[in-house]
């Protein structure tokens, strides 16, 4: 898997739209790896990273 932006992981794993998961980052819902990121445009790896929102990991599948 490659590094992507958090709104593309987030709305890939169904969570929130890209609008929604701007507004989640933003709002310092979002950590990558126990770090709050709240710059859009902050990227992630979906497989190797652990991403969270609100403190409750997210699963992440390639359809």
């Amino acid at each position: 898997m490659s590094i992507e932006r958090l709104q593309k992981i987030l709305s890939n794993a169904g969570i929130a739209s890209r609008r929604d998961a701007e507004k989640m980052i933003v709002g310092s819902r979002v950590a990558v790896n126990g770090k709050i990121e709240n710059v859009l445009g902050s990227r992630a790896d979906p497989v190797i990273d652990l991403i969270t929102v609100d403190n409750i990991p997210i699963s992440f599948q390639k359809y």
